[in-house]
C-alpha cells in the first residue's frame, strides 16, 4: 500500500503525518483522545519514548517511501525485538520486567493494526484536503465501504450514498470511520 498519487508522492498524507507530535499512552490509545488523536501519535501501552519514535519513524518511512505491510512488520520487529518490546510467536505479549512493571509487548497484528491506521488516517487526511480543494467544482462526495464479510451492517448501508461535502453526515463519516 504505497501512499502514492499516481506516480507521485502523496505529499498532503505525508505532510500530514510530519506534523504529529509524539505522546506516550500508558493504557489505551484513548488516553489521547477526540482531537488530541489527529495532532499526536501514540500507540496504546508503549511507555518508551524511544519504541514510540522507532515506531513512528517506521512509518513516516513507509509513507514515504511506499513501504510494503510486509516490509514494515519485518523491520519494526527487528527494531523492537532487540529492546524487548516485541512478543515473539508462543511468547506471552504481558511480561513482568525485573524491576515488577508489567509491559504489554506488540505482537504481529498489532503492527498491522498500526500500520494500516496510521497510513489509512494519513491518506485520508490527505484526500479530505485534496477534495476541499475543488469543493467549490465538485460539492458532493460519495461513501464506498468496502463491502467485505466483516464490514459493519451500518457501514455497508451508507454504501455508495453521495451527500454535500457541508452536510453533517461527513463529520461522523469520514473514513477511516469506526475506530471506536
Amino acid at each position: 500500500m504505497a501512499v502514492k498519487y499516481g506516480n507521485l508522492p502523496f505529499s498532503e498524507a505525508i505532510d500530514y503525518f510530519l506534523e504529529k507530535g509524539i505522546v506516550l499512552s500508558p493504557e489505551s490509545w484513548r488516553d489521547v483522545w477526540q482531537q488530541a488523536h489527529a495532532r499526536a501519535f501514540t500507540v496504546a501501552r508503549v511507555t518508551s519514548m524511544d519504541a514510540l519514535v522507532d515506531i513512528r519513524d517506521e512509518i513516516q518511512k513507509a509513507l514515504d517511501e511506499g513501504i510494503s505491510l510486509g516490509t514494515f512488520r519485518k523491520e519494526l520487529r527487528k527494531i523492537l525485538e532487540r529492546k524487548g518490546w516485541f512478543a515473539p510467536r508462543g511468547e506471552r505479549a504481558i511480561v513482568e520486567l525485573p524491576d515488577g512493571t508489567i509491559r504489554k509487548r506488540l505482537t504481529g497484528w498489532r503492527l498491522e493494526n498500526i500500520y494500516r491506521a496510521n497510513l489509512q488516517t494519513a491518506y485520508q487526511v490527505g484526500r479530505y484536503k485534496q477534495m476541499t480543494a475543488v469543493k467549490a467544482r465538485r460539492p458532493y462526495w460519495q461513501y464506498m465501504s468496502r463491502l467485505l464479510d466483516t464490514s459493519r451492517p451500518t457501514h455497508v448501508a451508507h454504501h455508495e450514498k453521495v451527500y454535500h461535502a457541508d452536510h453533517p453526515f461527513w463529520r461522523e463519516w469520514y473514513p477511516p470511520n469506526g475506530f471506536f
